[in-house]
């Protein structure tokens, strides 16, 4: 046997698994390229009906974060904003989240709804 047929098995190999390789990423690729207009769709309707909702009254757990995290930026550390006291029946994670474009001067309530539909797009 020569090293030319020896060397051929081998070569065929490779060659069907990058084909392979090949051929199982074009429809990722697919995917990714209509995902973007599909995350870009749900960023527009998240936009809209925050802004078409805008001057609705926001209760309950909207109210805490929102002021918690006002408070947070503002040294008060994780505190209920009706009572002052040390708040511990609301996971922090999201007041910290709220915290950080508080903290860049976007204070108002439409300012951090905005802000989360970028955080919602990303879960697209």
């Amino acid at each position: 046997m020569s090293g030319e047929e020896a060397a051929s098995p081998v070569l065929t190999v490779r060659v069907a698994h990058q084909r392979s390789y090949v051929a199982d990423h074009r429809p990722r690729d697919r995917f990714n390229v209509a995902l973007v207009p599909i995350a870009l769709l749900g960023l527009v309707w998240r936009v809209a009906y925050v802004v078409w909702m805008r001057h609705r009254i926001v209760r309950g757990d909207g109210y805490v974060y929102h002021y918690g995290a006002l408070n947070l930026i503002n040294g008060f550390g994780f505190s209920d904003p009706i009572s002052g006291k040390a708040l511990a029946g609301h996971p922090p994670l999201w007041t910290v989240v709220l915290a950080g474009p508080s903290a860049l001067g976007l204070k108002s309530w439409l300012s951090q709804q905005l802000f989360t539909t970028l955080i919602g797009t990303a879960t697209i």
